[in-house]
């Protein structure tokens, strides 16, 4: 979706910055280092692709009064929090 692939860019966006950066400097206002950062955004962007790779199995699996109340939540809270969320409880 579209707020998905907002994410996403903004993942290689951020990581392309800071590669121009000193891997072992330290982000403003924050104890973590730039190579830190990297990583973390890494773990992100694999986290988001196997949501993304699960998402129509998981809006397949809805009802339809199931998927109005996921466009809500996306609504509310973001649609990465809301797969994030839907993902977890179906691995149950």
């Amino acid at each position: 979706s579209r707020l998905i692939s907002t994410d996403m860019i903004g993942f290689v966006i951020e990581s392309r910055m800071l590669t121009v950066m000193p891997q072992n400097a330290k982000l403003p206002n924050s104890s973590t280092s730039v190579a830190q950062r990297v990583e973390q955004l890494n773990v992100a962007r694999g986290e988001m692709n196997s949501i993304i790779s699960e998402l129509e199995r998981i809006q397949n699996g809805m009802t339809e009064n199931d998927f109005l109340k996921y466009l809500k939540r996306v609504e509310n809270e973001g649609e990465a929090a809301t797969l994030y969320e839907l993902r977890d409880r179906n691995s149950k």
